[in-house]
């Protein structure tokens, strides 16, 4: 190995080397070099690299795809209600308290939810949009069919009076369904 020569200021010089011995040089390393030629680096497959797959192409079904997200939130929203209707011994004499939100909606997809019937219905303020279903047809309307869960001897969970109030914030752009679970035998 090479020696280096003291100095006082070593630490801010670059090392030097005394005439008698050479600098190391690339050669004398342990270090073989490759033979062949580097293969490029892979790159991450990301979307912008990759052609569509075949899930992303137009639905055959003819549905837009923006019918399919209302569909869907239809159905979000009738699953977390039904999800809601638990049996308690209270609700013998009294009812339940349902909420559910559903965050990130515009204006239009609100009004795509509600149907037109029900939209032409609903109080639109500055700031909020406001209907609440009277009849197991508007239930329908909005989330297919009307929330239900069966229990043992006959019993059964429902709305109370079919009543779903929907509030939807424009500010926020959350809309709100409440209502009332009751035990119906």
């Amino acid at each position: 190995m090479p020696k280096r020569l003291a100095n006082a200021s070593d630490s801010e010089q670059e090392p030097t080397w005394t005439d008698s011995e050479e600098a190391p040089s690339e050669e004398d390393s342990d270090y073989e070099q490759e033979s062949q030629p580097k293969k490029k680096a892979k790159t991450p497959a990301n979307k912008e690299n990759k052609p569509p797959s075949k899930s992303a192409k137009t639905p055959t079904s003819g549905v837009k795809p923006q019918e399919k997200v209302i569909e869907r939130l239809r159905r979000s929203l009738l699953t977390s209600i039904n999800a809601q209707m638990v049996y308690k011994k209270s609700l013998k004499r009294s009812s339940s308290r349902v909420n559910v939100e559903i965050p990130n909606l515009t204006p239009a997809d609100v009004e795509a939810i509600l149907g037109p019937a029900l939209y032409g219905r609903a109080t639109k303020g500055p700031k909020q949009v406001a209907v609440t279903t009277g009849s197991s047809a508007d239930l329908k309307e909005v989330l297919g069919r009307a929330p239900y869960k069966s229990l043992r001897y006959g019993a059964a969970l429902v709305l109370a009076q079919d009543a779903l109030k929907l509030v939807y914030s424009r500010d926020s752009g959350i809309l709100k369904a409440t209502a009332a679970c009751i035990m119906d035998k």
